[in-house]
């Protein structure tokens, strides 16, 4: 059998005076692969629902004990699209979570351009939704992806238009 060699990577550990730094070994074990190490999770959180909620410990209450650990990544879309963020789990310990941003996205409103209309997000059952401006009522819903409400408003238009 022949004899295994090892990669050795040396690193600079930082000390408060900079004449002080070393370089220190980095093991094997300390170096192990991404998808042992961490878990990734993503969730759609309701159109109602601010970032900055999502960074309280109560929320992932029900979570935190059982699925997440420190170190876990969470993905989170806003329902209505219009911001999305990467959060770390930085604490975890039975229902106590500390969570930061990793990235955070807010996206301008892509809507057609009506004076008229407008597409709005309705919750889960209604979906996207063509409202009218003047008095809130909705012309078409049950439409999904958001391109879809975009799409049947430009289609027709003409005789909603005409409608009003």
């Amino acid at each position: 059998m022949g004899r295994r060699r090892c990669r050795v990577v040396y690193v600079a550990a930082a000390f408060p005076h900079p004449k002080e730094r070393r370089l220190i070994l980095i093991t094997e074990n300390q170096l192990i692969e991404l998808e042992f190490a961490r878990r990734a999770y993503r969730m759609v959180a309701p159109a109602s629902v601010a970032l900055e909620d999502l960074l309280r410990a109560e929320p992932w209450a029900n979570v935190a004990e059982r699925r997440v650990r420190t170190g876990d990544h969470v993905e989170v879309l806003a329902e209505d699209g219009s911001w999305w963020a990467e959060l770390l789990v930085r604490h975890c310990a039975g229902s106590n979570i500390v969570l930061g941003i990793l990235h955070k996205r807010l996206f301008e409103d892509i809507g057609v351009a009506s004076a008229l209309f407008s597409v709005a997000w309705k919750g889960p059952t209604a979906k996207w939704c063509v409202v009218r401006k003047s008095d809130g009522k909705v012309m078409a819903q049950g439409l999904y992806p958001r391109e879809a409400a975009e799409t049947w408003l430009k289609d027709n238009l003409e005789p909603v238009q005409a409608a009003a």
